[in-house]
């Protein structure tokens, strides 16, 4: 109870104090801050409870002088001091009552997380053009003359690799060098590469072909020297260096494309990372 007339007498005085204030000996006083909360009839401020914000008698946090209730700290959120603050971006909240900016965790990886996130898993990265580390707030523009890679599917990267030699990238997918050119480098972004294959010389679609899936095609090489240009396969430089002499060549060309090509190259007792693997 308070009294509006200083000195009243009146037992019940001006009635009971409002909420926002506390009331003693007689006098109204304001809550007084954040971290505390007056509900109606308050003698004095009662201190908020841990993993609870505070809020203001219409049920927001504008009037930070007069706060009437706390509410336990929601979902994707952290409280402290009768504050409420969303978990930062590249981390979540998935359960109640957080105390701090760490909330439950970091987002996943092929995921990204915005501020206020309550699960680990609340986006996919989106598509192929962009990549979510763990404990992304956002997703990563894949760069140019880069791929996409990892995550369980195209909207679930996770990292980005720079385009082998004979392959260009677009949109953070990697694509075989247009047939009838090559790519000498990496990190080519368009699909003529490095250029047209010179007249007289074998570049072949490296995507088609069983016996060079996974190698690096690093230049066209004239015909002369291209081994397997009779059954139009393409052999990298790096390869071509480690052939002896025309017999070995001769070989080659005259193997059969599949399991005969591969047992040709592995006859040459070349190292494993140069030998082609069957498909």
């Amino acid at each position: 109870m308070f009294s509006a007339t200083p000195g009243s007498s009146n037992a019940t005085c001006s009635g009971v104090c409002p909420a926002g204030y506390y009331c003693t000996g007689g006098t109204q006083q304001s809550c007084g801050a954040v971290s505390k909360y007056c509900p109606e009839g308050s003698t004095s401020a009662s201190v908020v409870t841990v993993g609870h914000y505070t809020v203001d008698a219409d049920g927001g946090t504008t009037d930070q002088l007069h706060r009437v209730a706390q509410v336990a700290c929601e979902a994707g959120h952290w409280c402290a001091e009768g504050v409420r603050s969303e978990c930062p971006a590249g981390r979540y909240g998935s359960a109640l009552l957080l105390q701090d900016a760490n909330c439950s965790g970091v987002c996943n990886e092929g995921y990204y997380c915005p501020a206020g996130s309550s699960s680990p898993l609340q986006h996919p990265c989106g598509g192929p053009h962009v990549y979510c580390p763990e404990g992304s707030g956002a997703p990563t523009t894949v760069g140019s003359g880069f791929y996409s890679t990892g995550g369980s599917s195209s909207s679930t990267r996770t990292g980005e690799a720079r385009c082998e030699a004979g392959f260009y990238c677009s949109g953070g997918v990697r694509l075989a060098c247009k047939e009838g050119h090559y790519g000498e480098s990496p990190g080519q972004t368009e699909e003529t590469c490095s250029g047209e294959c010179p007249v007289g010389t074998t570049c072949c679609h490296v995507v088609a072909l069983v016996c060079c899936r996974g190698t690096q095609v690093m230049r066209c090489v004239p015909q002369d020297h291209t081994v397997l240009a009779e059954s139009a396969l393409f052999v990298p430089q790096v390869l071509l260096a480690k052939l002896p002499d025309c017999r070995h060549r001769r070989a080659l060309a005259n193997a059969r494309q599949g399991s005969g090509v591969v047992a040709a190259l592995h006859s040459l007792v070349l190292p494993d990372v140069l030998v082609p693997q069957q498909a």
